[in-house]
């Protein structure tokens, strides 16, 4: 462990904050175990380092400033991708093999960026450092994957120096462990297919919620972007790595540390020694299974009460972005007027709708027999999207199919979408309910985005997998009243499910209510009442209740916060500019009264991905201007700097 944290875990403040109900880590508290004298001593002991580490800023090789990025904290000098040594002056030996060890194209050098193809930085290093092929080289004095640390004149780490950031009162509160950056930024982003990871580590700062000092944190993250196995083995030199440096890990043996997980099958796809060591983590992870389906072959992952199930992020960038240009969701689609749908009400009626890969080898199935598909294909899907096709592809109503050339189209006027899993977790379930399209959820034992502490039967059908062959009494037989029920759930519901903060908006929300938002809540909710399941949430906290709601509490109505454009029935209310978020003044303009009809020409609190948005409201100049990861998110998009984002909530 450093010496520089070698004895904080007695700190004054520390224990201060724990009397207010701060770092709430019950067991934990050392200083309470020590006579007065010894916590005397040490405390002369921690000043004494503290003291020495403020009073040598320059910590590291005098070279390392010219060629690497010191991290003062630490006396370690972080190198650019494969360069090693104390003055960050050893080039790799072998620079192609090197490259594609970090997922870059053979051949390729991959530590400097070619204007063709320029790899992102975290928070494209908050201005100040230069981005090189990912890695941040800071300026003397800052420090951190993305520059955003310096000491201050205590000797101890701030956050956005001089820029007037400020840590959310409310919490939780998050340290981001600043490992090596071979364990992190040296990876290629571009090349992650689900960079969730990434834009969660982002969005901490832009939001409020990270803290510069471990002592003053809820919570952890591990910043390692696990999608496949090998994954897994980075991780557990991670984890190794923080156990020597920093106290924290050791004192809550892994609890309340933070891994984010974007594999099909979750913490199961981690190599063993990984899962041993996380035994007490949090994963944030989209797959949900939590008791074994030996038919599929499939082991249970999910912990409840424990790991948390996170809708999976859908961008704007290909095929499925064309779900945020038409949403019938958007106040200004021609749905919501009901002399423009009439002539898809004169359709033949739509009572099912799925488009995507049924068999699990790639085939088309067969029609009309079982099995439908290939041995190869026993396990895919659990054998779900199997049996509906085998049931209803050829049923009148009832479009199941690999390919559909209206699917957009057909999404409209479909009153349910089946929303089935694949090779592991599914993203139609979210996807869907983007489009207006009640989702038909199928799968035993599957936890879906944000259950249960989201009430799912409010807006989606569950059907028991030996109930596929009946599913169409079900949806035949729903009344309208039920039906029309679910429906206006659709839009409080897509909000959670939404990371609209990272990517921007597509119905006039204001990010309040999306899925990061949903999860920090969530994460409250648990250091609020640490022994309550996950599903009395809602019950136990009124304030809670109202925010999976999309409503403000009256609290927040009463200081004057600024509302969301949508309710739970999906109509709009009005934005009035938050009275007390006086530090937000820049991004804050850009939120104006809203009429209940919506209105085209008008400001948005977020830029916009809809076509039903004014030109100047997309998403897409600020995209391509930082190459599609915007610092701190979408909802940054305009600001000068990640302190200054608009924060909705207050």
């Amino acid at each position: 462990m450093s010496a520089l944290y070698a004895n904080t875990k007695i700190h004054t403040s520390k224990q201060s904050r724990s009397s207010k109900g701060r770092n709430r880590h019950e067991g934990h508290n050392i200083a309470s175990t020590h006579n007065s004298t010894i916590v005397f001593v040490c405390l002369l002991i921690y000043g004494a380092l503290a003291s020495a580490h403020a009073a040598s800023p320059r910590s590291c090789d005098e070279a390392c400033f010219q060629t690497g990025t010191c991290n003062e904290e630490l006396g370690r000098c972080d190198c650019r991708r494969g360069y090693t040594g104390n003055n960050c002056r050893t080039p790799p030996q072998d620079m192609n093999t090197m490259c594609q060890k970090y997922r870059f194209s053979h051949g390729a050098d991959c530590t400097e960026d070619r204007d063709a193809d320029t790899t992102p930085c975290v928070n494209d290093c908050n201005s100040r450092g230069a981005c090189m092929a990912g890695w941040c080289h800071c300026k003397p004095g800052f420090y951190g994957a993305d520059c955003s640390l310096s000491l201050g004149s205590s000797g101890r780490p701030q956050l956005l120096a001089g820029l007037g950031y400020r840590v959310r009162p409310q919490g939780p509160r998050i340290y981001v462990y600043e490992l090596p950056p071979e364990y992190t930024v040296w990876y290629n982003i571009k090349r992650q297919d689900r960079p969730l990871m990434m834009m969660i580590w982002q969005r901490l700062l832009s939001a409020g919620v990270r803290v510069a000092d471990g002592e003053e944190a809820d919570y952890y993250l591990i910043p390692i972007g696990l999608r496949a196995r090998p994954d897994s083995v980075v991780l557990v030199g991670a984890i190794k790595y923080l156990q020597a440096t920093w106290p924290w890990w050791d004192r809550l043996q892994g609890r309340n540390h933070l891994l984010v997980h974007t594999g099909d099958a979750g913490r199961y796809e981690m190599v063993g020694e990984a899962q041993r060591l996380t035994a007490n983590c949090t994963m944030l992870t989209s797959w949900g299974l939590h008791k074994d389906l030996p038919d599929a072959n499939w082991r249970a992952a999910h912990r409840p009460g424990q790991d948390i199930v996170v809708p999976t992020l859908i961008s704007s960038a290909g095929q499925r972005g064309n779900v945020f240009l038409n949403s019938p969701l958007h106040p200004l689609h021609p749905a919501t007027n009901t002399s423009s749908s009439t002539a898809a009400k004169e359709e033949q009626p739509l009572h099912l709708l799925f488009a995507g890969r049924i068999c699990g080898d790639n085939r088309l199935p067969k029609e009309g027999v079982w099995p439908n598909c290939g041995k190869r294909s026993a396990g895919y899907s659990a054998g779900i999207r199997q049996k509906v096709h085998y049931h209803y592809s050829q049923r009148p109503g009832y479009s199941i199919s690999v390919h559909n050339e209206h699917y957009v189209h057909d999404l409209e006027r479909a009153r349910f979408c089946l929303a089935p899993p694949g090779g592991g977790f599914g993203h139609r379930q979210v996807l869907v309910t983007f489009s207006g399209c009640v989702p038909l959820v199928i799968g035993d034992h599957m936890y879906q985005p944000y259950e249960p502490q989201i009430d799912w039967p409010s807006f989606s059908v569950r059907v028991a997998q030996t109930d596929i062959p009946h599913l169409h009494e079900v949806l035949e037989g729903m009344s309208e009243q039920k039906y029309a029920a679910l429906k206006a759930r659709l839009r409080c519901a897509a909000q959670h499910l939404m990371y609209s903060t990272f990517v921007g908006g597509f119905m006039q929300e204001d990010g309040r209510y999306d899925a990061f938002e949903t999860l920090m809540w969530i994460l409250r909710m648990r250091l609020k009442y640490p022994e309550a399941p996950p599903e009395q949430y809602r019950q136990l906290d009124r304030e809670f209740a109202h925010f999976l709601e999309c409503r403000l509490s009256p609290a927040q109505e009463e200081s004057g916060s600024s509302s969301t454009v949508s309710n739970g029935g999906g109509e709009m209310t009005m934005l009035t500019k938050n009275k007390k978020d006086a530090t937000n003044e820049g991004p804050s303009k850009r939120v104006v009264e809203t009429k209940e009809s919506g209105q085209r020409g008008a400001q948005l609190p977020l830029c916009s991905l809809s076509r039903y948005d004014a030109a100047e409201a997309s998403c897409h100049s600020c995209f391509l201007r930082h190459h599609h990861f915007v610092p701190g998110g979408a909802i940054c998009c305009g600001a000068p700097n990640l302190a200054s984002c608009h924060r909705p909530w207050g």
